[in-house]
């Protein structure tokens, strides 16, 4: 997608799958997709979760700020729609009656959770806890995108692989069966599996979330046609009762034979 605009961050909504322009480290110069946890006040940047996949890259200009070039371009969630204030569809886009919004949030708050434990190659019997905690919002996250996933037909097979991986995984590090005991972990392994598992269920919500928007617009076409087909048969149906009146009237029946004699 081109860049074609640049757009204030403050009318950025939570939720919303936007283009960011990468001006330092090892994304410089890149174009990635992100996902807006939080947008803060005017000239300010929006907090944003990275998705997988790099979009494009661009040349950054000499002596252009990051400020300046970190501002977000077009929504790529919706097909060429400016993001404004006006422009809020994604903030109220469901996840099996749930904020989507708030279901990402969650995933985000127990990624960046995982990261911070993972740092010291360990996990204490206090991180342990944390798990233990958090398991139930990731249960919870995870059967409703699966649960919804399978309502509107929204393929989620690689979601439950990624769920289960990282599940069997912490389950072999005693998470819930060796609680007060610290276990040695692989950063990397568990850094990756956790985010293969995060990538996944984002995937999947989009999935649902455009899906979703499929079926109401569907759905819409559908009511329309059948209302006017209703309506087209009651016309047709009124028609005939006229006819039939009027060729009973004369002394015929339906299908035109004589019945008696008319009077008058």
């Amino acid at each position: 997608m081109a860049i074609t605009k640049t757009i204030s961050a403050k009318a950025l909504v939570s939720g919303t799958n936007v283009l960011k322009i990468w001006t330092t480290g090892t994304n410089a110069g890149t174009i990635k997709k992100i996902r807006v946890i939080k947008s803060k006040e005017a000239g300010d940047i929006a907090k944003g979760v990275n998705l997988p996949g790099t979009v494009g890259a661009v040349a950054i200009p000499a002596g252009m700020s990051n400020a300046l070039a970190e501002k977000f371009t077009k929504a790529w969630s919706q097909e060429g729609a400016d993001v404004t204030s006006e422009n809020t569809s994604a903030d109220t886009a469901k996840v099996n009656g749930q904020d989507a919004s708030v279901v990402q949030q969650n995933a985000a708050n127990a990624k960046a959770a995982v990261d911070a434990q993972a740092e010291d190659g360990q996990i204490s019997p206090a991180e342990k806890a944390d798990w233990r905690i958090n398991k139930p919002i990731m249960e919870r996250n995870y059967n409703e995108a699966a649960t919804y996933a399978f309502q509107l037909g929204v393929n989620h097979s690689d979601l439950d692989t990624k769920w289960a991986a990282l599940v069997t995984y912490l389950e072999g590090a005693g998470v819930w069966s060796s609680p007060y005991s610290t276990y040695i972990i692989s950063n990397n392994e568990l850094v990756a599996k956790n985010d293969d598992y995060y990538a996944a269920l984002l995937a999947v919500e989009q999935a649902c979330i455009d899906q979703a928007a499929d079926d109401a617009k569907n759905s819409a076409i559908s009511t329309a046609a059948t209302d006017a087909t209703n309506k087209a048969n009651t016309a047709q149906s009124d028609a005939e009762a006229t006819a039939r009146s009027e060729i009973t009237g004369r002394g015929l029946d339906a299908t035109g034979n004589f019945i008696g004699t008319v009077s008058g």
